[in-house]
C-alpha cells in the first residue's frame, strides 16, 4: 500500500480521535447537543480503538495494512497513552458486520 495513502488514512484517524477528545473536554460549542452517555464518559479511564473498515478488501491483505497502521500512529497512541500493540484495527466489511460496528446492506 502506498505511504501516501496510509499518510491519508493516518491523518484522518488522528483528526478523529482529536475532534472527539476535545468535544470530550467540552472546546466545542456542540457539546450540549451530543447524547448523555457521550457526555457523561470519565475521560480518565476510556480507552480509545481506531478501526478502520474497508468494504470489499481481501482479509489476506488486512494484517499488513494494520501494522502499517499501527507504526504510523505510534507517536499518537503514544501522546494519548495507548499501547504500542493494540488500539489500531483493519477491518474489511465481512468482519465489522461480524463485529456488529455496520449493518448488512
Amino acid at each position: 500500500m502506498s505511504g501516501l495513502l496510509i499518510e491519508e488514512i493516518q491523518e484522518k484517524l488522528t483528526n478523529a480521535l482529536n475532534l472527539t477528545i476535545s468535544t470530550g473536554l467540552k472546546r466545542h460549542k456542540s457539546w450540549q447537543e451530543l447524547p448523555k452517555s457521550f457526555q457523561q464518559i470519565d475521560w480518565q479511564t476510556i480507552r480509545f480503538v481506531l478501526i478502520l473498515v474497508i468494504q470489499g478488501h481481501d482479509a489476506a491483505w488486512l494484517p499488513d495494512l494494520e501494522d502499517a497502521l499501527k507504526y504510523a500512529l505510534q507517536s499518537t497512541r503514544q501522546i494519548w497513552g495507548g499501547s504500542v500493540k493494540s488500539e489500531v484495527l483493519v477491518l474489511n466489511d465481512q468482519f465489522a458486520q461480524d463485529y456488529g460496528l455496520i449493518t448488512p446492506p
